[in-house]
């Protein structure tokens, strides 16, 4: 099974590799935000990412704008799309002009059509935010 460190590294070892093919010029290596942790820098050597990482200075204290998450209550930056505790996706809902969390429902509309879609509701008017409607 892989684990999700394990194929992030995979797949930035594969974009590196087809960025050297085209002839593109890859990051020089030094400190950068660490895609996979929130408040934390990791290091690029040049080619790959490794396993060296380092808490941001000063990120405790310099946090910003945030608001609890719908599904789990945790803080999360105001800007995210994704809860950085439980990965809960946020919707636009433009009946409640704001961001939200939603249920997931899926039909089964036969083989033809697709097989299974998933539709999602608002969870505070039951609007559908994202999906077909049926």
């Amino acid at each position: 099974m892989w684990s999700a460190g394990r194929l992030f590294r995979l797949v930035a070892d594969v974009a590196s590799i087809r960025a050297y093919r085209r002839g593109m010029s890859l990051p020089p290596a030094g400190w950068y935000n660490d895609p996979e942790l929130v408040d934390t820098r990791r290091y690029w050597d040049g080619e790959a990412w490794t396993d060296h990482r380092v808490e941001t200075p000063g990120a405790g204290r310099q946090q910003g704008p945030r608001r609890p998450c719908p599904y789990c209550a945790t803080q999360m930056p105001l800007s995210a799309s994704r809860c950085p505790a439980c990965s809960g996706q946020l919707f636009y809902c433009h009946k409640d002009q704001e961001w939200v969390g939603a249920h997931h429902r899926q039909k089964w509309v036969g083989v033809a059509r697709g097989g299974t879609l998933t539709q999602s509701r608002c969870m505070k008017c039951s609007k559908v935010v994202a999906g077909p409607r049926f």
